[in-house]
């Protein structure tokens, strides 16, 4: 999972994860 430190990092790992895993 990419996280960006200047971004929130919850919008950013939610994102991420969508990508990666269909359906959360």
């Amino acid at each position: 999972i990419e996280a960006i430190p200047k971004a929130p990092s919850g919008k950013i790992l939610r994102k991420n994860l969508r990508e990666k895993l269909p359906g959360i």
